[in-house]
């Protein structure tokens, strides 16, 4: 016997209104993890930004960070910040980011069914991750 009479319609309006607040423009997104922040903007596009020797011009960046915290990860550098979704037990170790501290990058984001995001440097060779979603926020 069901205890609670009207449970599967109260379920499915709740559900509904759930969803209806979720979509966006007919787009299904998920809530931004808290460490990102609210203008960070959700990569969709193929992006690429910098290059892995300084030319100088406005193109050139230089890697400042790189931290995980609360599956986030956040690549920072001179000129932007890259907020990636992943385990931070997939992270690489702190030898391997300070390979590319203060070195000019290249970052490199392939949004797709498995997306990814690239992080390269002469002099600090090449870092591949594999999150679930990436924003960007420019600065």
């Amino acid at each position: 016997m069901d205890w609670w009479p009207g449970r599967a319609a109260i379920g499915g309006a709740l559900l509904a209104s759930v969803l209806s607040v979720a979509c966006s423009g007919g787009d299904f997104e998920l809530p931004r993890p808290g460490p990102v922040p609210a203008d960070a903007q959700l990569v969709r596009q193929n992006v690429e930004l910098g290059g892995t020797a300084s030319t100088g011009g406005a193109d050139s960046r230089l890697f400042y960070s790189g931290t995980c915290t609360g599956g986030v990860v956040t690549l920072t550098t001179t000129k932007e910040t890259v907020y990636a979704e992943l385990s931070c037990d997939r992270f690489v170790p702190d030898s391997a980011i300070r390979r590319f501290l203060a070195a000019p990058v290249r970052i490199r984001i392939v949004p797709a069914k498995q997306n990814k995001l690239y992080v390269e440097s002469d002099v600090g060779g090449t870092l591949e991750f594999t999150p679930a979603r990436i924003w960007l926020e420019s600065r």
